[in-house]
Order: C-alpha cells, then structure tokens, then sequence
C-alpha cells in the first residue's frame, strides 16, 4: 500500500494559523521591519497575505495612538496612514506646535507613558 506523504510548509498551515504568524510580524514591531522581508519574498500568496496583515495591524496600531493624542490634547495629531508595506517604513506623523509650547508636552502623549 502506497500512501503519498505531503511535506508540510508554510503554505499548508491554516490560514487562521498563519494570520497569527502575521501578527506577530506587525506594529508595534520587536525588529525592524526589514527583519521579515525574507517571507515577503518567498512567494506571492505569502507578500499578499502578509502585506495584508501587517498593513492592517500597522493601522490599528496608529488609530489606537491617534484617539489616545485626541484623549489628552486638543491640537490633533496628524499621520498619513500607510497603505503598503513599503509605505510602513516611512511613516509621517505631525505633532501640532502648540505640544512644543507645553512645560510638560511631551510627558502627556500616549507613547511616553
């Protein structure tokens, strides 16, 4: 009796599993971004799934830091939301100059606490 034996790989893992993996691969990020370019480029399927996936976290992220400034300022804080993975790399974020005026400015934003 022959029985065909499939040798597992990244792709065969369940889509939910995968997404875990992602996860851990999105912002707030432990290494640069640069650390998992490998995956990014092992295939398609896995760019498509992983640009996804650490673009939609990387939002999250940057919503959550947005309503926690508009919490504690009244100036808003402005970022240009990345749309792509590249685009991850070069986040530009506005602080309105009025935080720069406060004695304790900077002790108040969502980050420094």
């Amino acid at each position: 009796m022959n029985t065909l034996i499939m040798k597992p790989n990244f792709r065969t893992l369940p889509a939910g599993l995968r997404s875990l993996m992602y996860a851990e691969m999105s912002p707030p990020l432990r290494n640069h971004i640069d650390q998992y370019h490998s995956i990014v480029l092992s295939c398609k399927e896995l760019k498509a799934d992983v640009e996804g996936e650490i673009v939609h976290h990387m939002l999250a992220f940057l919503t959550t830091t947005m309503k926690a400034w508009g919490e504690m300022h009244t100036s808003p804080l402005q970022i240009k939301m990345p749309t792509t993975l590249s685009l991850i790399k070069h986040v530009a974020i506005s602080l309105p100059k009025s935080v720069l005026r406060l004695e304790d400015g900077f002790r108040k934003t969502p980050a420094a606490s």
